[in-house]
């Protein structure tokens, strides 16, 4: 029999001792019926599922582990599975002093865990109780910020590349910022003009793209080729290829800072209460209803994961269809107010 020690350093009283001991025995009676094993706490769940189901996303990890770590494992962590009522619940939600879109989190962890508990056999499989618990109150509803192709224009005329690129990409193919950090020159093929949409890059981390639906092969037309050309030409090499390798790390930038440092500034100069790079994705799924673009062919340029069984089979736009309506939409947008694309400086961050 195998003997398991646990340092008293790393669990310093017994109900931290406990709570492991709990999530080894269920790890080692992965295959035990729910009626076998007595008293399964919250916490005991918690653990199995931080080593078993967390996503990949680095970004929806550390969400996760604050959800389940700072609201749910202090008040609940201890209750055996049986204890936990729908009510009591949602009184305590109630009177957590977070808006009701983070409540509405909370919740759903909470119930993701109970789902979790059930797929594993640990508890009976039944309606979740966490389906009766509602959270009220309205979210607070912050109005999308829509560019107009001469606003556009006149961020272009004010940042200097690598941002002036960053800024066209998001603009003019509805990039998120993400997926504009995390390219590679490998993605890009300037022969078939065409973009490789397969990675994202967030506070740094490099990892699988936000849904299945976002990746993607995305036709450039010639406006979109030659800012991407300018800016190849200058651009600073780095061992794993980057299209905009930060100069400090040779890693890509972080979203956040870039936003901070150089889009901040430009809203009151541009006419607009706020700026931030998913303004331009916004802008660019506008741009597509105004010149006609159907339903389905925005929710392919978009990437959306989702939409229904019909725009799946009849919105799936071939390349040629995507390129036929960029071009006509570039046509309409980059050069609206005459402003040339070409920003001569380069900036350093």
């Amino acid at each position: 029999m195998k003997q398991i020690t646990l340092s008293g350093a790393e669990f310093p009283t017994e109900a931290a001792a406990r709570r492991k001991l709990e999530s080894l025995v269920l790890k080692i009676n992965a295959q035990t019926p729910y009626g076998a094993i007595q008293e399964l706490t919250l916490s005991a769940v918690m653990d199995r599922y931080i080593e078993d189901e967390m996503p990949e996303r680095p970004k929806s990890k550390e969400t996760y582990l604050v959800l389940m770590n700072k609201h749910l494992r202090p008040r609940w962590g201890d209750h055996p599975l049986s204890s936990i009522r729908p009510y009591e619940v949602e009184t305590w939600l109630r009177a957590l002093p977070y808006s009701p879109k983070t409540k509405r989190h909370i919740k759903s962890r909470f119930h993701a865990l109970i789902e979790f508990a059930m797929k594993r056999g640990w508890i009976e499989v039944q309606r979740n109780p966490l389906s009766l618990v509602t959270v009220k109150g309205h979210e607070r509803i912050i109005e999308k910020v829509v560019l107009t192709p001469e606003q556009v224009n006149k961020v272009r005329a004010n940042l200097p590349d690598p941002y002036l690129l960053m800024a066209e990409l998001c603009a003019y193919l509805g990039l998120r910022i993400s997926e504009v950090l995390a390219l590679q020159w490998s993605d890009v093929d300037l022969e078939k003009n065409t973009v490789h949409i397969q990675r994202s890059a967030v506070d740094g981390n490099v990892s699988d793209v936000k849904t299945e639906a976002s990746r993607a092969v995305i036709p450039l037309t010639p406006e979109v080729r030659s800012f991407i050309v300018r800016w190849q030409s200058k651009a600073p090499a780095s061992d794993e290829g980057w299209v905009f390798p930060s100069p400090v790390t040779s890693k890509p930038y972080h979203a956040g800072i870039l936003r901070r440092r150089h889009l901040d500034p430009l809203a009151e100069k541009i006419g607009v209460p706020r700026l931030s790079w998913h303004c331009f994705r916004h802008s660019f799924r506008s741009w597509l209803d105004v010149i006609g673009t159907a339903p389905g062919q925005q929710m392919t340029l978009m990437r959306h994961a989702d939409i229904s069984t019909t725009m799946n089979i009849y919105g799936a736009g071939m390349l040629d269809s995507k390129r036929e309506i960029l071009t006509k939409l570039h046509g309409q947008t980059v050069g609206f107010c005459g402003v040339p694309p070409v920003v001569q400086q380069v900036a350093s961050c």
